[in-house]
């Protein structure tokens, strides 16, 4: 999943060639419309957070700030939000493997729950990307 923002809509004309048939006369229609087209800019930092939530973090950090090792996330959580794949950028709970992530928009941001029995989850030391990212611009139709 790309995390995108929509850095510009614009209006497109986009033609078509619409073959008939009219009372038995071959016709060509050549039918013009405009659409709106949307352009987004995608970050790709993979090793760093944009945002202090970091949501869009991808990164495969799995040690947390106080040196526990995070527990994949397939294994099960006692939040909703971690176990639904929509709230994963990876695309599903299985994708997020046992990476730094944060599912339920803590505002401490990315999260594990850790591997120690005695230590449920902690937060992890995602650096912020600090212009390390790679910009893209994606053309789509709305």
């Amino acid at each position: 999943m790309l995390f995108c923002a929509v850095a510009k809509v614009t209006m497109e004309l986009i033609c078509k060639r619409i073959h008939t048939v009219i009372n038995g006369t071959f016709n060509v229609i050549k039918y013009c419309r405009y659409v709106n087209v949307i352009l987004c800019e995608c970050l790709l930092c993979p090793g760093c957070k944009i945002t202090q939530l970091g949501r869009e973090y991808m990164g495969t950090m799995t040690t947390t700030t106080h040196g526990y090792t995070c527990r994949p996330w397939s294994e099960g959580s006692p939040y909703d939000d971690a176990r639904d794949d929509s709230n994963f950028p990876d695309g599903s709970v299985a994708a997020a493997k046992n990476y730094c992530r944060n599912p339920d928009s803590d505002p401490h941001g990315p999260w594990c729950h850790t591997t120690d029995p005695n230590k449920s989850y902690d937060f992890c030391p995602v650096p912020f990307c600090s212009g390390r990212c790679i910009y893209l611009l994606v053309n789509g139709h709305m």
